[in-house]
């Protein structure tokens, strides 16, 4: 799993930086845009002792604006399952983002982030022959930051902490915050 998750980013960084070559964009501070997919695969036990497994994977597009800020839209998805038989859950997000860029190097930014979104989470639990499907859809607020470390011309590397308030539910039903640290390739054009 682990291995062919790497190769796909490696394939999809290697996608985009062909597609971004039209643009050549020696340091990161003087791009208009940035493109970018980052995952994560997280495996813990929880409070009863039961393995838990999450996929993350996010997309995002962000237009470079005058003093390093940057509001950028973005979409995930996440798939968490548990050592509990036949139980798996889905989330879809969309959420709107706004970095502040500082870029003491060339090749090198950090970053703050603050965002807000929306999350469509369906859980399916089998017992025997009956599945309960539950659907929740609600608001998140995420708060965060991360480095931008640029490889080649116009492409690099982007990893982010998140800090996601009301991401996930607890088994009672109720909002629970959650730490994602996420890693991935980023395009500059």
């Amino acid at each position: 799993m682990r291995n062919g998750l790497l190769s796909a980013f490696l394939v999809v960084g290697l996608a985009c930086d062909v597609i971004a070559q039209g643009g050549y964009i020696p340091v990161i501070y003087a791009a208009n845009k940035e493109y970018g997919v980052s995952g994560s695969y997280a495996k813990q036990k929880d409070a009863a002792d039961n393995g838990v497994s999450d996929l993350t994977l996010v997309g995002h597009w962000g237009i470079m604006m005058p003093l390093g800020l940057q509001p950028e839209l973005e979409a995930g998805w996440r798939k968490s399952t548990t050592d509990v038989p036949d139980f798996q859950a889905r989330d879809y997000t969309l959420a709107g983002n706004v970095l502040w860029n500082l870029s003491p190097f060339n090749s090198l930014s950090f970053f703050g982030l603050a965002g807000y979104g929306y999350i469509g989470a369906k859980t399916e639990t089998k017992v025997g022959t009956v599945t309960t499907t539950l659907t929740d859809n609600r608001w998140f607020s995420q708060f965060g930051g991360g480095v931008k470390w640029l490889l080649v011309p116009n492409a690099g590397i982007r990893l982010d902490y998140r800090y996601q308030n009301g991401a996930t539910l607890n088994a009672a039903g109720n909002k629970q915050s959650r730490h994602v640290l996420l890693l991935g390739i980023s395009v500059f054009q």
